[in-house]
């Protein structure tokens, strides 16, 4: 009878491998360590902003003292993010065009695009007509405003000085005289819907600058048309 080859012994060497591996593994981890440790806290920085977006949704923060913290980060810019920001473009070229960029600005805040309008640029003292001069610039605007799908809010805002007359008993008729004026022109001449556009009299309750002063006053004799966000 033929006698059978011995079986070849097991390779005992095989966890010389593994543990080959695992130093190798344990070097390249300390040698990311120490490469942090010596890397600027600018770099550092966008290393661990893109981590959290990787991972977490969120970006860390890197305090004065070199600590850190949680914080989301912004939302992608959207689509009615883009348009509020083209729609600001747009005015302020349109504002600029009219000559009238002292007195007027166009800003993407919190609460969405706001036009301000220093009254003096539309309105006679204590009246709420909108001056001829007025008009086709206010045409101007609303027809760029045409294309957002939310409810623009006209504000009319006056500063903390009393008016007492048989057209206006205070400042809150004249501001809401005001405001619907010019919504009523957005609506009849600049194409809005009148689903589109609403009109809110403030008075001097949202003051923006100091009325103890002439110049104050004046920034806060205003109207914004506040465009939404989406």
């Amino acid at each position: 009878m033929a006698k059978k080859p011995e079986e070849k012994e097991g390779n005992k060497e095989r966890w010389l491998l593994t543990y080959a591996d695992l130093i190798t593994l344990l070097m390249i981890f300390f040698v990311v360590m120490y490469a942090l440790s010596k890397v600027d806290a600018a770099k550092f920085r966008a290393l661990a902003e893109a981590l959290g977006v990787v991972f977490g949704g969120g970006k860390m923060i890197v305090g004065e003292s070199g600590g850190t913290s949680s914080a989301p980060l912004p939302r992608p810019t959207s689509r009615a993010e883009a348009m509020l920001q083209e729609m600001r473009v747009s005015a302020e070229e349109e504002l600029e065009r009219q000559g009238v960029r002292e007195g007027a600005e166009a800003r993407v805040q919190e609460r969405g695009l706001v036009i301000t309008l220093e009254n003096r640029l539309i309105f006679e003292p204590a009246h709420a007509s909108i001056s001829p001069r007025a008009h086709d610039r206010l045409v101007a605007l609303g027809q760029l405003l045409r294309e957002t799908e939310g409810v623009i809010r006209v504000e009319g805002h006056t500063d903390n000085t009393p008016i007492h007359s048989a057209e206006f008993p205070s400042n809150w008729q004249l501001s809401a005289l005001r405001a619907a004026n010019i919504a009523q022109l957005l609506v009849e001449e600049a194409g809005l819907k009148p689903s589109q556009v609403s009109a809110v009299g403030l008075a001097d309750s949202r003051p923006v600058a100091d009325n103890g002063t002439p110049q104050g006053r004046a920034r806060n004799r205003r109207v914004t048309i506040v465009v939404p966000r989406q």
